[in-house]
């Protein structure tokens, strides 16, 4: 598969390898995969080190303060104004429910990754997560594999985004839904609750365009009857002009049905409907 050969830019079927395998082909992702075991197998090690179940007791305070909000809850009493209910709210907000008896932190390490792309999570310091990414690139320098710095960051995820295979995912308090409003059932009031997804995946907009243009589907363009305000605009496929109509729908089908599988996850997709239509 490796002496297979590739497609030049003049339509040329070419074997002048002298390393490496064609992009796009099916052995690529495989011997990535084969190679990056090493990396899959460090990063369990890890997991292994700091992700052992702490030593943590109960904190009674807490507990104390959770069952009194809990019978006013029962009660009825769950208003924010109520005296009682926002005063063990407010110190519930400043306890732990459980503390650790070695007085360490309880950091957790999680890991995604997809072909030579992937996430680190860390739950813990910003010096412990400096650290794990000189260690990270010390291993990799040991295996003849560089992190690319452009790409590679060291992101606060309760404030900002993490971009990853043109997803964009959000911690759930940094959009609209970060709660959700339910019944009571005993006294059919509404209750405000925090919701139990702690993420969100979205679109990245401004990647799609830019793929889009790229591609010559669309192009910048003036608004009408405006001279300064820009839209973008769909463009003319000359190479599609020899087909027959079939044809070409079925060709932009295609591509629509490419974009819409792959991105039918987010949680924005009628973005992505005002986007392709």
């Amino acid at each position: 598969m490796i002496k297979a050969g590739h497609i030049n830019n003049l339509g040329q079927l070419t074997h002048n390898l002298e390393e490496g395998t064609p992009q796009g082909s099916v052995l690529s992702p495989l011997l990535c995969n084969i190679y990056l075991t090493l990396l899959d197998n460090y990063i369990e090690e890890l997991k292994v080190k700091y992700n052992m179940p702490r030593n943590t007791r109960k904190n009674s305070t807490y507990n104390k303060l959770a069952l009194k909000l809990k019978n006013l809850k029962n009660k009825g009493h769950n208003d924010v104004n109520h005296p009682e209910y926002k005063n063990y709210i407010k110190t519930l907000k400043l306890l732990l429910n459980t503390y650790s008896t070695d007085e360490t932190l309880n950091i957790k390490i999680c890991f995604i990754r997809y072909a030579d792309d992937f996430i680190i999570g860390i739950n813990g310091s910003k010096e412990f997560a400096r650290s794990l990414y000189l260690d990270l690139d010390k291993f990799l320098d040991s295996i003849d594999l560089k992190l690319n710095k452009d790409k590679t960051l060291l992101t606060d995820f309760c404030s900002k985004p993490i971009k990853f295979l043109g997803f964009l995912i959000k911690n759930v308090s940094l959009t609209k839904r970060a709660y959700t409003y339910t019944y009571n059932k005993t006294t059919g009031k509404l209750i405000k609750a925090r919701a139990r997804v702690r993420l969100s995946i979205f679109m990245d907009k401004d990647r799609v365009l830019k793929r889009l243009l790229e591609k010559k589907f669309i192009k910048w363009g003036i608004k009408k009857n405006t001279n300064s305000i820009k839209i973008l605009k769909g463009t003319s496929r000359n190479n599609l002009i020899n087909l027959d109509h079939a044809d070409i729908l079925r060709y932009y089908s295609s591509v629509m049905r490419g974009i819409f599988n792959y991105y039918r996850i987010v949680n924005n997709m009628p973005k992505l409907s005002n986007i392709l239509w």
